[in-house]
């Protein structure tokens, strides 16, 4: 998995990664809040995603975010995209207890 490089300006933050990734990645990142069971977590300058699908749920919460909400559907409708995970960053709930 390729991470992007932390600094310390984001000790203490909250991320999350891939359900599979939680250990190595709390290892790799000790200083870092590890959030397990979400789609992706933003944290000032830090945004962290979980998989492939959550990835496109962060940019869909970004379009939502900077744009509103009825861009972001209409972006959503024009991709095909028919995931709504951008609206609910906790609906991978099913995955907290993941190793």
């Amino acid at each position: 998995m390729v991470r992007s490089k932390l600094t310390m300006r984001d000790d203490g933050k909250s991320a999350t990664t891939h359900h599979d990734s939680y250990k190595d990645f709390a290892n790799e990142f000790p200083k870092l809040h590890i959030v397990r069971g979400v789609r992706f977590v933003e944290e000032g300058t830090l945004a962290t995603f979980g998989g492939l699908a959550c990835c496109i749920d962060l940019a869909m919460h970004a379009v939502e975010r900077y744009f509103r909400r009825q861009v972001a559907e209409d972006a959503a409708y024009n991709l095909e995209y028919q995931g709504q995970g951008w609206k609910n960053p906790y609906s991978n709930a099913i995955y907290a207890q993941a190793i």
